[in-house]
């Protein structure tokens, strides 16, 4: 590794320098964290039970066709806090922020979204 770096010149650090930063910019542009306007659409039973601000905090207590489920809304992130349906795969799910992302609960009939201005053209972002 030493004899490697031995043989660099600086423009070779140059480049390197700028491909990670480059990387570092992209990164910052696709997975950027703005959430101005972004909304959460709660569904439950395929109707719009609410629409709520994804920048202020709040915790939805709703009733299912199954049980309660308390949806909270905190630090520009949205996620299933309690649920009584069986399996528990909303709670699951974890913590959603970035637009088209989704939470579900089927045997409350509850869908959780998130809507907004999409800042670049990408609709989804495989990890």
């Amino acid at each position: 590794m030493i004899h490697i770096l031995k043989k660099l010149k600086i423009s070779d650090f140059i480049l390197i320098l700028l491909l990670i930063m480059s990387g570092l910019f992209s990164s910052f542009y696709i997975y950027g964290n703005n959430n101005k306007d972004k909304k959460v659409i709660v569904e439950l039973s395929g109707k719009v039970y609410g629409v709520y601000d994804l920048n202020s905090d709040r915790i939805i207590d709703l009733k299912g066709p199954q049980s309660r489920v308390k949806i909270n809304i905190e630090n520009g992130y949205v996620f299933v806090l309690e649920s009584g349906c069986p399996q528990k795969i909303c709670k699951r799910m974890g913590k959603k922020n970035r637009i088209n992302e989704l939470i579900v609960c089927i045997p409350n009939r509850l869908l959780i979204r998130i809507e907004g201005e999409m800042k670049n053209n990408y609709e989804f972002i495989t990890r």
